[in-house]
């Protein structure tokens, strides 16, 4: 039994993410199998060996068909999908171990433990970030996104944990413990609902027009040699009007867009800082500089400046040859964007992580441009992970992709305007973005405490044995 609940709670969290994306599932996928380990707790049957077993059952009919989904290569996919099995075995390990314990001390036990090890996943394996985070699908609920603002993706993983125990203890506790399962899981969900809409609510003092602008490189190529100045500028400039009429004063584009060499780059940014004056906007523009062999993005002002430079800091593992930059912000004062406001920029792969963007939150800037350059299998995925950064750093993203979603998420996750560029072209999402001040708890002081909280609720909860614990 324990090995069939396994297998039906990774096939439930399989089918909350994409491609079928029913992702309320994500709220009960995991009762079949903490059901089933409260049980053997109980019964002091299977040991260790076999819940790491059933653990790792669970891993495979999660992951597997998950990579079937995404393509990835197999130097890049096998060994994630092991890492992340292991991490999963650790988990349901100590999930298991904290069953012995009464309903709202196992729940906190588990919450933490899940919490703990979706940290060191999400933080420790530099492959995806975030993105391979089991609550990612969690973005298509702003309500819930919000503790993210309090201890990113993990307080997510804690909520949804806990609460996955109290239901499942509720169905296998008799008594008295099951009515304070029960009530526990009704109190839990309404301070989480609670938090969540209050949070959302809140009002910001001021807006700016923003636009991002994308395209398949199919659009470019029909042009000419992709990535060259003349066939992108045939490609953007047409583009970056269409925004400037809708009255945007923030125009980005795709990670990059445009290929230079020392042979063009003068003339290219000459170029580009005649459109921002034409337009009086703000550019920021994603190039590839090909001599340096450096992914980067330029912040061009309103009179035709180049005010910054951002260099792209975590690239993909086996699949980027380009020069990592070392992590140095940019930031910017938006003068003659409409609204005082400071900006910053990241580059795609560097919005899977949390750690530029909890420095930028801490920072105060209030909008974070991130060129991006996806694919099809992808694209969703990425899209989705990219909207947690804009909570956990209290600020508003505008993201622009080519062969993916471009899109205006403001700062509580929330997405103004989208346009999915593989379904629909080349084209412009234009949206007023509101400039909540950025920083929250999490992008602070607060944020590096975070795998320390879950180590204190663990112990404290898990280690501890209570009065009235629930019988084995």
């Amino acid at each position: 039994m324990l090995f069939v609940s396994a297998g039906l709670s990774g096939v439930l969290l399989f089918l909350a993410d994409f491609p079928v994306h029913a992702w309320p599932l994500g709220a009960v996928a995991l009762v079949p199998l903490i059901a089933a380990l409260a049980r053997a707790r109980a019964a002091g049957r299977p040991g260790a060996r076999g819940v790491a077993l059933a653990a790792a059952v669970f891993g495979i009919a999660y992951h597997a068909p998950l990579l079937a989904v995404l393509r990835l290569p197999f130097v890049l996919g096998v060994p994630l999908a092991l890492a992340l099995t292991v991490l999963w075995v650790v988990t349901w390990l100590l999930v298991w171990w904290s069953q012995r314990a009464e309903p709202l001390r196992a729940a906190v036990c588990a919450g933490a433990a899940a919490a703990l090890v979706e940290w060191s996943s999400t933080t420790l394996i530099p492959v995806w970030g975030t993105a391979q985070s089991f609550v990612r699908t969690w973005s298509a609920w702003p309500p819930l996104m919000q503790l993210a603002a309090l201890g990113g993706v993990s307080a997510l993983a804690f909520a949804l944990v806990a609460w996955q125990t109290l239901l499942a203890r509720s169905i296998v506790d008799g008594g008295r413990w099951r009515t304070r399962a029960a009530a526990g899981a009704v109190v839990l969900a309404a301070a989480v609902i609670g938090f969540g809409q209050l949070r959302a609510r809140a009002a910001a003092p001021a807006s700016v027009r923003v636009a991002a602008v994308g395209w398949r490189t199919g659009d470019a190529e029909a042009l000419g040699p992709r990535g060259r100045p003349d066939t992108m500028f045939r490609l953007y400039e047409p583009l970056a009007g269409e925004a400037a009429a809708a009255g945007a004063r923030v125009i980005v584009s795709p990670e990059t867009g445009f290929v230079l060499t020392g042979a063009d780059r003068a003339s290219t940014f000459e170029r580009l800082g005649q459109l921002a004056r034409r337009h009086h906007a703000w550019l920021v523009v994603g190039y590839l500089d090909r001599d340096r062999r450096e992914n980067r993005a330029a912040l061009i002002d309103p009179t035709g400046a180049r005010a910054a430079d951002y260099q792209k800091t975590h690239l993909i593992p086996f699949l980027e040859r380009t020069h990592p930059g070392a992590g140095d912000l940019v930031q910017v004062a938006l003068d003659g964007a409409g609204a005082p406001a400071v900006a910053g920029a990241m580059i795609c792969q560097d919005d899977n992580f949390a750690d530029l963007a909890r420095r930028y939150g801490r920072r105060g800037v209030a909008l974070v441009a991130v060129p991006t350059y996806d694919w099809s299998y992808v694209a969703p995925y990425h899209f989705e992970n990219s909207r947690f950064r804009a909570v956990e750093g209290g600020y508003g993203i505008v993201r622009a992709a080519a062969d993916g979603v471009s899109a205006v998420t403001d700062a509580r996750g929330h997405v103004l305007a989208a346009r999915n560029h593989l379904e629909r072209g080349a084209g412009v999402v234009v949206a007023d973005l509101p400039l909540h001040p950025g920083g929250t708890p999490y992008s602070g002081a607060a944020g590096a405490s975070v795998p320390f909280v879950w180590l204190a609720l663990l112990a404290l909860f898990g280690l501890r044995r209570a009065r009235g614990e629930a019988p084995a």
